[in-house]
């Protein structure tokens, strides 16, 4: 799996992120950036995922909490689309 630059996958995280309509801070986006070094179609499916999160924590407008959700459970996916065991998981 290639891996893009921090840049790259902060510009990645604010476009798909727009197109949810979730709004996050500069600081919240240079985490996510140097936390989850996750490809452009993990991010934009992660992306998808924050509104899911936000009803399962209970509703109301998506949330930096949910956008570092829907990010972790992206991270456990491997490149065939299962999730990982727990023994392959990269710990963050």
């Amino acid at each position: 799996m290639a891996t893009h630059s921090r840049s790259t996958r902060r510009a990645r995280w604010s476009a798909e992120l727009a197109s949810a309509r979730v709004e996050l801070d500069a600081r919240e986006l240079d985490a996510l950036a140097d936390r989850f070094r996750l490809t452009p179609e993990q991010i934009a499916d992660a992306a998808s995922a924050v509104p899911h999160e936000a009803l399962r924590a209970g509703g109301g407008a998506p949330t930096g909490d949910d956008v570092f959700a829907a990010a972790r459970a992206q991270s456990r996916v491997g490149l065939d689309g299962r999730e990982l065991p727990h023994a392959q998981r990269r710990v963050e």
